[in-house]
């Protein structure tokens, strides 16, 4: 896992999810759940989540 999204810099450890989600609902631990779901980048990232 990556101690660091590797799109916006959030704390991975501190994602309360412990990362985004893929297409297929499976964790994703390259990117914060802030910035990616369901196997897409959130534009805006989505700050209230964490």
């Amino acid at each position: 896992m990556n101690k660091f999204c590797q799109s916006c810099g959030y704390p991975m450890k501190r994602d309360k999810k412990g990362g985004g989600s893929n297409a297929d609902g499976s964790l994703n631990e390259k990117y914060c759940s802030m910035c990616y779901e369901n196997g897409r980048f959130l534009s805006p990232p989505d700050i209230d989540i964490c």
